[in-house]
């Protein structure tokens, strides 16, 4: 993919296949406090940002490339904030009929504790309907969810297990992780991000906003790929 800046180009494919990406992104107080290091900060003559804003960049970022890539119009994206419980819900939506100067600021809603399992059951809710309401395209249907914590979960370790064997057992449907983590301050909560997903190929553990629109994006393409070659 290439980056784009102004209108988007026409998409030089049509729809052959629909994955739905669903961003599950943690909103919980912690992610008000700043991801850089101070002296990474200093050195870089700029101010600090939190996780949150971080967040935000990154997944705008991330969805302006998914909009300028030729298959574009195969995928979609839904979106969950959760701190304690899940504070707002983006329903699914074609990648170019998105808002590129969107916030995705995942503490706009509020701020909390971290109850994961909040925000897998929505997202295994957001995957039902689509699948169900989806049938009438013709067109294979693939789902992928990403889950992005910055901390452990303080709320049920079964309920979060639980939850995450419920996305799983969907056809279809991956279910990737990541822990966006402070350098020098360890990786708690990693174990279980690293246990509910797919497999260890879907789980990283992340430091800063480029790493995390990376992620967004290989895990989001992951099953098109599979479907559809070739993505660029």
């Amino acid at each position: 993919m290439h980056e784009h800046h102004g209108e988007i180009p026409q998409p030089t494919v049509s729809q052959a296949w629909y994955q739905l990406g669903v961003l599950v992104i943690d909103g919980s107080a912690s992610m008000t406090a700043p991801y850089a290091e101070d002296r990474e900060v200093g050195l870089a003559g700029g101010a600090v940002r939190s996780k949150a804003e971080a967040t935000d960049d990154a997944t705008r970022k991330f969805v302006e490339r998914m909009r300028s890539g030729r298959n574009a119009p195969n995928f979609g994206l839904a979106v969950v904030y959760f701190n304690q419980n899940v504070t707002h819900e983006r329903p699914p939506t074609k990648m170019l009929d998105l808002d590129p100067a969107a916030s995705y600021n995942p503490t706009t809603y509020g701020t909390g504790g971290t109850a994961i399992h909040t925000g897998l059951d929505a997202a295994a809710r957001i995957i039902e309907r689509f699948r169900q309401e989806g049938a009438a395209l013709e067109v294979p249907l693939s789902q992928v969810v990403v889950v992005m914590s910055d901390g452990e979960e303080n709320s049920d370790l079964d309920m979060v297990r639980a939850a995450a064997e419920r996305i799983k057992a969907l056809p279809e449907t991956k279910l990737c992780s990541s822990l966006f983590a402070t350098r020098g301050q360890g990786a708690p909560g990693e174990p279980l991000l690293q246990e509910i997903a797919t497999g260890m190929q879907f789980y990283q553990r992340i430091y800063d906003t480029e790493a995390l629109r990376k992620f967004f994006e290989a895990s989001v393409t992951t099953v098109g790929r599979e479907l559809a070659r070739p993505v660029e």
